[in-house]
């Protein structure tokens, strides 16, 4: 019976720790800068419509975001990315989705 009760308080201590990091595990770090305005630690797989065009991206990020033609990121996929540290320009880009970061 001992047993039995260990195994379910160590499945409930990993039950609780996985769902205290599960938020906070898609979150990036650092700032996203489109057209000017700035995002602090935007949450991962968030689409972020560009208000104007061109787009112009700054990533200060940890993570990668990526590019899209819709502000809704519904693309089946992205056509471009911009790696972390790095700034781009698109004429056609309207969505802007962050990478989960790990």
């Amino acid at each position: 019976m001992r047993r039995i009760a260990m195994s379910v308080g160590v499945i409930a201590a990993a039950a609780m720790m996985g769902l205290s990091c599960s938020t906070s595990a898609y979150a990036a770090t650092g700032t996203l800068v489109i057209n000017g305005k700035e995002y602090h630690n935007p949450p991962g797989r968030t689409c972020i419509a560009a208000e104007t065009l061109p787009m112009e991206v700054s990533n200060d990020l940890d993570t990668l975001v990526f590019i899209y033609h819709t502000t809704d990121c519904s693309d089946d996929e992205p056509y471009a990315f911009v790696p972390p540290g790095e700034y781009s320009k698109y004429d056609d880009g309207r969505g802007v989705m962050v990478a989960p970061s790990a």
